[in-house]
């Protein structure tokens, strides 16, 4: 089993929800699983307007994505959040190994 990515939280000027927060802890896992060069995941909570603004931070291997989600609740910036932070890193991931296969079937037609 992959070691388990560090994951902080901060919430800026936003009641702490016990209950978001272990909501973000299961994705970051998830995203972990499904993400193996993931190593840390910051997420920063604020108001934002009438709403919420949620940023994220991931770093890993090779791996650097920033993002943010907006809504009017904290669950709603939240999956908005997740869904891009999930495109951004399928994006980097598939273009990592993608890379490698095209490197190595231009080597093996030069031979």
């Amino acid at each position: 089993m992959a070691e388990l990515p560090n994951v902080v939280i901060r919430f800026k000027d936003v009641e702490q929800d016990e209950l978001l927060r272990q909501e973000i802890d299961r994705r970051t896992q998830a995203l972990a699983e499904e993400f193996p060069e993931t190593t840390r995941f910051e997420i920063s909570l604020e108001e934002y307007g009438a709403g919420f603004r949620i940023h994220a931070h991931v770093n890993g291997k090779n791996t650097e994505v920033a993002t943010h989600g907006v809504g009017p609740e904290l669950r709603t910036a939240a999956d908005q959040l997740f869904h891009r932070v999930k495109q951004q890193l399928r994006r980097m991931h598939d273009k990592h190994i993608f890379l490698h296969r095209r490197e190595a079937q231009k080597s093996s037609k030069k031979k």
